[in-house]
C-alpha cells in the first residue's frame, strides 16, 4: 500500500462517470456498437483511467473473452479507448495495481462472508484462491517484490523491496 500511495499519479484533468467493472461481458453490442451497459454497482464519478486499469487487470484472465483468438490486445484496446475519449491512458501500471488490489479485497470479502456463514455458495470460498495472484499483480506493477506471508494474510509481503506487516 505504501508504494501505491507514493506512486499515486495526479488526478486526470477530466472527471467522468467511472463504470467500475468495465469488461466485455458488461456491454451489449449490436455489430460493433455498444447498445447497453450492465452491472453498475461499482460506479462512481472520478478518474476515467480507473476503468482502463480494471479492464487491463481482467484482460489476461485465463478463459476470459479477451483471451480468445482475434480479441484486441490490451494495447490495441487502450489505443481505441484513447481515440474515442481523447484522454491519454497515462500511468497504466499504477491503475492496474490499484484495480488488482481492489479485486483482492472483493475476493477477501466474499471469502469472509462464506467463512462467517453469511453465504453458503462454495464459489465464494473457491474464489479466495485468486487472492494471492491478485495481490502479487497489485504489488508487481509498482515494483514491490518479495514473498507473500500467508501466516499474516495474503496482502502482507515480506522480503526485499516489500513492506512489512505494519504497512
Amino acid at each position: 500500500m505504501t508504494e501505491l500511495r507514493l506512486q499515486k499519479p495526479a488526478q486526470c484533468p477530466v472527471v467522468t462517470l467511472v463504470h467500475g467493472d468495465a469488461k466485455p461481458g458488461n456491454f451489449a453490442f449490436v455489430g460493433s456498437e455498444v447498445q447497453g451497459v450492465f452491472d453498475w454497482e461499482l460506479t462512481s464519478v472520478g478518474d476515467p483511467r480507473a476503468d482502463i486499469g480494471w479492464a487491463e487487470m481482467l484482460w489476461n484472465t485465463p478463459n476470459a473473452l479477451t483471451a480468445l483468438p482475434g480479441a484486441l490486445s490490451p494495447d490495441e484496446f487502450v489505443a481505441y479507448w484513447e481515440g474515442i475519449t481523447g484522454i491519454a491512458a497515462q500511468h497504466r501500471p499504477w491503475y492496474r495495481a490499484l484495480q488488482s488490489l481492489k479485486m483482492a479485497v472483493i475476493l477477501l470479502v466474499g471469502g469472509s462472508l462464506f467463512d462467517r456463514g453469511l453465504v453458503d455458495d462454495r464459489r465464494f470460498l473457491e474464489m479466495t484462491r485468486a487472492i494471492p495472484p491478485a495481490t502479487r499483480r497489485a504489488l508487481a506493477d509498482p515494483g514491490v517484490t518479495g514473498e507473500l506471508d500467508s501466516s499474516l494474510g495474503s496482502s502482507v509481503v515480506t522480503g526485499a523491496g516489500g513492506p512489512g506487516p505494519s504497512s
